[in-house]
């Protein structure tokens, strides 16, 4: 893994926030706050819920954070942005 990639994930980490790198769709992402949680349903079975918010990085965006390029708080605006882009809307984008 790229060093810069390795020092962004740590720098989050030391501020609160859950980092993991996932592929979607041939491509490498970085997912940042994703929670999951196990919902009952009638009948005692259960469905996992995803609860958020949580952030998508790609790795030039993870490098970027690593060179001071963005703050935590600039990472996660320009994923929202990238998601109304997506969207043309306010609605954020699903990746399954």
């Amino acid at each position: 893994m790229n060093q810069k990639i390795e020092a962004a994930k740590k720098l989050l980490r030391e501020q609160g926030h859950e980092v993991e790198s996932l592929m979607h769709m041939g491509k490498e992402w970085f997912q940042i706050d994703y929670r999951e949680r196990l919902a009952p349903r009638y009948g005692g079975s259960g469905i996992t819920v995803s609860f958020g918010p949580y952030g998508l990085a790609t790795p030039q965006e993870m490098e970027e954070l690593a060179d001071g390029v963005y703050t935590a708080a600039e990472l996660k605006e320009l994923f929202l942005k990238r998601c109304r882009d997506d969207k043309g809307g306010d609605e954020p984008a699903r990746i399954d």
